[in-house]
Order: structure tokens, then C-alpha cells, then sequence
């Protein structure tokens, strides 16, 4: 007789088991990729920290995408060490500094001190009476330019720490310059040979008058076409605002359009115009011909902002800054936050011949 198909099937482990086992690693998987999720999101929580810090200590553009290469290439272990431990942070960085030659070593020591300014950054240096030890600075001798650090001062002479560096011959009597930097105040270059060298370090002996490379504050009267978009330091790039939507006439005239078609999604960056008044090598002032309670609202919400303007003589100058209100009718105060060394020398040698005059912006 056959089977009773109006039986009810018996349960069996051996048809249940297979899909058990299917729902289980489907379950693992899905907690695997939450995992994930949230220490990706810790990460980037970590490095949006690390990011804004740098910003506030006036790290150029390139100097914040050299940190964020060194975060990237951090453990995870290392990057909460990092975070959690500004001593830890600052071995870390240095160790990684140290060992990038390609990178200018007057570069590494600013980006160092802007970020660990340990010591009185409102003290020049004149003379070698100025310098602290463990300072950083820029040894430059022959065709070397290494990251080091002041150890000892002795009868008139620095010991310079040179990690991993072995000499090649006999260094002493080379002329050698070292070079410093202090936040707020700016680069001082000190001339002087070298009296001896040895594994993983020089002597240096200064001579002469150190040479003042910060700023000396001066201004030009100048009017510039000037564009200040609004900056986003979370994605490091501009904010970006829904485009306008285009009129249906020019949209129909476009040659093959379909008039019947949706336009794409479109974003432009959030952004006015304004003209120069004054330039200096701080900061700049100017004027807007639009009504000024709409660019207040916008300064409000938004901290950072790019200025983007064309000096004479055709060099481009682009850096972050804020901006603030100034004193008089549709004036505003945009001061610089992280304008290179570079760019900061073409902008003094721009104000030098336009009729400088002692710098006075508000």
C-alpha cells in the first residue's frame, strides 16, 4: 500500500541541520561585519580628534595629509596608544619622521613643533643661549638635511642627536647651518661648522649673527579678487551645497537633451566672493558687495574656510583661515591658519615691493 499523504511528516535533525547551520554562519557573518562597522567607526572618530587638533596647531594641507599617512599606517593598538598618550603620540610621530628622508627635514621640524610646542614659544633665538635642549631642528651640512635634536650644550657648542646617521669622512671644520622653528614667531637659521662627527650625531659650533626667516608683520594696500569657500574638516575638502536647479529653457536648448528626462543630482561647493583692501603676511581684509548679515550666518555655522586669490605676478595663493568680523561696513578679517613657509616668503616678497607699510588691519 503507499504512503499516507495525509500523514504529518515526522521531524528529522537530519533535514533541520543543514538549515541550522546556514542561519548560525549567517548570524556570525552579520556580527563579524557589525564588528567591523564599529571599529571603523571608532578609527575615523579617532583620526576626526587627531585631524581637528592639527588644524588648531596650523598644520598645512600637507603636512595634515603626511599625518594622515602616518596614521593609516598605525596598528589599531598603536593608533589608541597614539591617542590616548601624548607622549606616546609624539615617539611615535617622531620615529616615523625621523626615518622619511624624502620628506624636507625644515618641514619635519615645523610640523613637530606646531604640534608639540613644549617650550617658550615666545623667546627668539639670537644666540645659542636661546636654545633648549631637546629642541628639534633641521641639520644642514653638505648635501645632508636631517631631523635632529639638541642634547647637550658645552663650551659654546650643541650637541646634535642625528638618529641612525653614520658619517662618511671626516666632517670636522664643514660649514653647517641649523635650522629652527617657533610657533607663532617663525624660522631662525643659525651658521656655524661642524667640529667633530660621529654615529648618530655632530657637534656644532654657531658663528655669526642668526638669520630671522618668521614674520615681520607688514601689509600692502591692494584689491584682489578673492574666493572664500567653506571648509569641512571632517571630510578635508570643501562643504558641498545642493546645486540650483536649471532653468527648463536652457535645459531644453541643449543640443540631443531629452527635455523629459530628470537631471542628475548635482553639488557645488558653498561658497562667495570678495575684494581685497589689505594684505598681510598674517592676514588679509575684505570687502563683499553682497549684504553682510547673510555671510555672517554663513561664518556662524561654518569654523574653517578656504581663501583662494591670485598675488601679482601670477602666483596662487590657497590656504585655510577664519573669518571674522572687521571694523567698518562689509569688511572682514580672514586670518591665515596654515600658509606654508613657501608661500608665506612669496606673499613678504609681494608686500616688499607694493608700498609696504607697518601692518594694521583692524
Amino acid at each position: 500500500m503507499g504512503e499516507n499523504i495525509l500523514q504529518w511528516p515526522v521531524f528529522s535533525w537530519a533535514f533541520a541541520a543543514p538549515g541550522l547551520i546556514f542561519i548560525f554562519i549567517l548570524l556570525v557573518i552579520v556580527f563579524i561585519s557589525r564588528l567591523r562597522y564599529l571599529k571603523e567607526g571608532q578609527r575615523k572618530a579617532l583620526w576626526l580628534s587627531l585631524a581637528k587638533f592639527a588644524v588648531k596647531r596650523k598644520l598645512t594641507p600637507g603636512e595634515l595629509s603626511l599625518l594622515k599617512h602616518f596614521y593609516d599606517h598605525l596598528t589599531e593598538e598603536e593608533q589608541d596608544e597614539a591617542m590616548h598618550s601624548k607622549r606616546k603620540l609624539h615617539a611615535r610621530l617622531h620615529d616615523y619622521l625621523a626615518h622619511h628622508s624624502q620628506i624636507p627635514a625644515r618641514e619635519r621640524v615645523q610640523m613637530m613643533d606646531k604640534l608639540f610646542p613644549e617650550i617658550d614659544f615666545h623667546m627668539e633665538v639670537k644666540s645659542i643661549n636661546d636654545v633648549q635642549l631637546g629642541e628639534l631642528c633641521s641639520a644642514e651640512f653638505e648635501e645632508h638635511r636631517m631631523l635632529g635634536a639638541i642634547v647637550k650644550k658645552s663650551d659654546g657648542a650643541l650637541f646634535v642627536s642625528l638618529p641612525d646617521w653614520r658619517p662618511h669622512h671626516d666632517y670636522a671644520g664643514v660649514a653647517a647651518r641649523l635650522y629652527f622653528f617657533r610657533l607663532n614667531i617663525g624660522g631662525f637659521l643659525m651658521d656655524g661648522s661642524l667640529q667633530r662627527a660621529s654615529p648618530g650625531g655632530v657637534v656644532f659650533e654657531p658663528s655669526g649673527a642668526v638669520e630671522f626667516l618668521g614674520e615681520r608683520h607688514l601689509m600692502m594696500q591692494i584689491s584682489i579678487p578673492a574666493l572664500f569657500t567653506a571648509w569641512s574638516v571632517e571630510a578635508h575638502g570643501p562643504v558641498q551645497v545642493a546645486a540650483p536647479p536649471q532653468e527648463s529653457g536652457s535645459a531644453a536648448s541643449a543640443a540631443g537633451a531629452d527635455a523629459t528626462a530628470a537631471p542628475p543630482a548635482a553639488s557645488l561647493p558653498l561658497q562667495f566672493q570678495g575684494v581685497t583692501d589689505r594684505v598681510s603676511d598674517r592676514a588679509l581684509v575684505f570687502v563683499i558687495n553682497r549684504p553682510s548679515s547673510a555671510i555672517e550666518q554663513l561664518l556662524h555655522r561654518y569654523e574653517v574656510w578656504e581663501g583662494d586669490l591670485e598675488l601679482p605676478g601670477g602666483f596662487r595663493l590657497r590656504c585655510l583661515g577664519k573669518i571674522t568680523r572687521a571694523p567698518g561696513p562689509d569688511r572682514f578679517l580672514f586670518r591665515y591658519l596654515n600658509l606654508s613657509e613657501a608661500a608665506r616668503n612669496v606673499l613678504w616678497q609681494t608686500i616688499q615691493t607694493h608700498n609696504p607699510e607697518r601692518e594694521k588691519l583692524l
